[in-house]
């Protein structure tokens, strides 16, 4: 004779299917932003990178990075803020848009922008952080540009020896430079 035992394994086979969809999404996701994300152990050391990240970092692989300690990204300079940010985020769960001077693998710098976010297991209890990075130099030399061309703008204008009136179109002053004030008398 024979005995047998069927047991249905549907809602398994479904939960199964559900969370290799989930995955495919997730990995999906991060292949495809523009932002660099690493994962990093409580530690700091990396256990995750995606390809923005070896991109904006000049890495060829994962395994250059897998292990490494995430200050290893860092100009050496920001190696004390970002462990306390680090703590911080520990505290508060996450931590937005701060700037951090970044390294590359050949050892140059670059502005990123950085924000990051505990993890944790199903207890609640901290395992580790995931953070996106964007390089943001582009913007940081435009801003310095702009600040310099401000600086060379307010010095030409109030040094002139001709006196110039800043004014809107119902003609109400809205600046004057120091020859005007010199010539009217006006403080």
């Amino acid at each position: 004779g024979m005995y047998a035992i069927y047991r249905d394994i549907s809602s398994r086979k479904q939960a199964e299917r559900s969370l290799r969809a989930s995955e495919e999404r997730y990995r999906t996701l991060v292949n495809t932003t523009p932002e660099a994300v690493t994962v990093v152990d409580l530690e700091g050391n990396i256990t995750y990178v995606s390809p923005q990240t070896l991109q904006i970092h000049g890495y060829d692989s994962p395994d250059e990075l897998l292990g490494k300690n995430g200050f290893n990204l860092m100009d050496p300079a920001e190696h004390k803020t970002a462990a306390a940010n680090m703590k911080k985020t520990l505290e508060n769960g996450t931590m937005r848009n701060t700037e951090y001077r970044l390294r590359r693998k050949d050892g140059t710098s670059f502005y990123g922008e950085v924000n990051a976010s505990l993890i944790t297991d199903d207890q609640g209890n901290p395992r580790g952080f995931v953070t996106t990075t964007r390089d943001v130099s582009e913007r940081k030399l435009a801003e310095r540009s702009l600040r310099e061309n401000e600086e060379k703008y307010r010095n030409l204008f109030q040094n002139s020896n001709d006196a110039i009136f800043i004014h809107d179109l119902d003609g109400n002053i809205l600046d004057v430079n120091n020859r005007v004030l010199e010539l009217f008398e006006y403080s």
